[in-house]
């Protein structure tokens, strides 16, 4: 479990492709402090399991599965990457409850200055818009964000220079991909009521 807070960001340093998928080495300082083998690391939005700890980096396996389901499919060496470690049960909780289970890749659509935040334009696959939702929560290359505005294509959601300075969102290019996951205490609802509205979430207590 994590909460989509970023602790530090990566670079990849190695990429090695192997007919069960890939093998990650990622340059990192932070959260090398006290990982372990095992461990459970956020990567971009994507949970996947240290299986080796050197001197300033570590790797992670990438199963074929999650390839196919995220951005790690075109991912390349020297890219930045968001990392975050597993929450501690006894630590204190920011953001909201991400799980690391990417639902689907969205495309970066626009970028508009607003006062001091800058807005960003997603366009999120038809088949999560019912999980989008006004003032609702979603997870965007594991950073967690607030849902300003729903539309046709997808999302907006707004930047402030705070989650600009911890994340790489403000350098991503226009149409660039980006891994989606929609909060995980909206997904049961979605399953258990077809018809769900903004209504029903309120009633339910998802979102005020």
């Amino acid at each position: 479990m994590f909460t989509g807070l970023i602790e530090e960001i990566g670079i990849i340093k190695g990429i090695k492709r192997h007919p069960q998928g890939m093998t990650l080495t990622i340059e990192a300082s932070l959260i090398l402090e006290d990982m372990k083998l095992g461990d459970s690391i956020a990567t971009h939005g994507a949970c996947l399991t240290v299986t080796h700890i050197g001197n300033h980096q570590f790797s992670v396996d990438v199963v074929q599965d999650t390839i196919n389901s995220t951005i790690f499919k075109s991912i390349s060496n020297n890219q930045k990457v968001h990392l975050e470690r597993a929450m501690r049960a006894d630590g204190r909780f920011g953001g909201h409850f991400v799980s690391g289970h990417v639902d689907g890749v969205g495309t970066l659509r626009s970028r508009t200055k607003q006062g001091n935040a800058t807005r960003l334009g997603f366009e999120i696959p038809s088949s999560l818009h019912k999980g989008l939702l006004p003032k609702g929560s979603i997870a965007i290359n594991g950073v967690s964000l607030t849902i300003q505005e729903v539309n046709n294509l997808g999302c907006v959601v707004s930047i402030i220079p705070t989650t600009s300075n911890w994340t790489t969102l403000l350098d991503a290019p226009l149409h660039s991909h980006v891994n989606i996951e929609l909060d995980m205490l909206i997904k049961p609802s979605l399953q258990a009521k077809s018809n769900l509205d903004e209504a029903f979430l309120k009633e339910h207590g998802y979102i005020t």
